[in-house]
């Protein structure tokens, strides 16, 4: 959840269907609702999700205010120490999806008929950060006992037929220096999960009244729910013979993951590949994978599968790259 990850820097919402995702009000999640289905919206909480469609689909339109590029997972996590219900929030930097910008925990805590989600903060969060976007050591142990509530912050959750909505309470969630600003501001944020992805619509407001961040054009950030998959990809050598670089095991998603491809001996080279779900024409869903040269937009070549494929390839003789769901 974006501003809950930078508190605040967003939030999350997501209709129910690709078309209108970004178009329909946000529900009150203050209003009764049924019995709340803990189990489901922790299951539909962890994942990882990307808005590559929502700013794909803003760049071929020319939109003037663009929504930024937003990548989030949510990894449940043991912490006894801070509840039975607790999640990882890794946000990356905006339009850099590769690269953890802020990183937050999740104590999750049914209230009734809703679910009060605590946000925590580390004591040292920029080194818990660096730790994450260093492979050496995204595997060390987090320093969960020194991370503390966000006071004013929490989001109440409630179930919405098969979503799920939240909000905050208004005027309470504060930001000691808003990133922009370096001053106190005040964040209201909105949030819809479903089992397609997370939205998220926010507000930030300074002591004098003056609106600090709101999304363009007050449309919600739109991310989709990622698949991972695991791929491999192969580059013929220089030289007469038909011979091959490969990359094995490499993991991706399928929401714009996009890497550049190395030679065996670690030497890099002009070309990368990337998966993708996008609409084709901005009408029909497609899955595709797509072969990139260095310093060029449009792809040198690309295949289309359905979205709900569990393989996907392309052969180009001199270039190869296939991609399997992983279970």
């Amino acid at each position: 959840m974006r501003a809950l990850i930078a508190v605040g820097m967003a939030g999350l919402l997501l209709s129910g269907t690709p078309s209108d995702a970004v178009t329909q009000p946000l529900p009150d999640a203050s209003r009764p609702s049924a019995q709340f289905d803990v189990p489901r919206f922790l299951q539909l909480l962890a994942g990882e999700f990307d808005n590559f469609q929502q700013v794909s689909e803003q760049q071929e339109n020319k939109v003037a205010t663009p929504h930024g590029r937003v990548h989030t997972m949510i990894t449940p996590l043991t912490a006894p120490s801070i509840g039975p219900h607790v999640f990882l929030a890794r946000e990356s930097q905006v339009n850099a999806p590769d690269i953890v910008g802020r990183a937050h925990l999740y104590d999750i805590r049914p209230a009734g008929d809703a679910i009060v989600l605590r946000l925590l903060a580390f004591a040292d969060a920029r080194a818990v950060v660096a730790a994450l976007n260093d492979p050496a050591k995204a595997a060390a142990p987090l320093p969960v006992d020194t991370a503390r509530p966000r006071e004013g912050c929490d989001v109440t959750w409630r179930q919405d037929g098969e979503s799920f909505i939240g909000s905050m309470t208004p005027g309470t969630c504060r930001v000691p220096s808003w990133p922009t600003t370096g001053k106190p501001a005040t964040v209201q944020n909105a949030y819809r999960l479903t089992a397609a992805g997370l939205a998220f619509t926010e507000t930030a407001v300074d002591d004098s009244g003056a609106i600090v961040f709101s999304q363009p054009d007050h449309a919600p950030f739109d991310l989709r729910r990622a698949r991972i998959f695991t791929c491999y990809a192969a580059l013929r050598k220089d030289g007469p013979e038909e011979k091959f670089d490969g990359m094995l095991n490499v993991l991706m998603h399928d929401q714009g993951k996009w890497v550049a491809f190395r030679r065996e001996d670690g030497s890099p080279t002009k070309y990368a590949f990337e998966l993708s779900q996008l609409r084709y024409g901005q009408k029909v869903p497609v899955m595709k994978i797509a072969v990139y040269e260095e310093g060029q937009q449009r792809a040198v070549a690309y295949s289309w599968a359905e979205t709900t494929s569990k393989k996907v390839g392309i052969n180009l003789r001199w270039f190869q790259a296939g991609c399997s769901v992983r279970e």
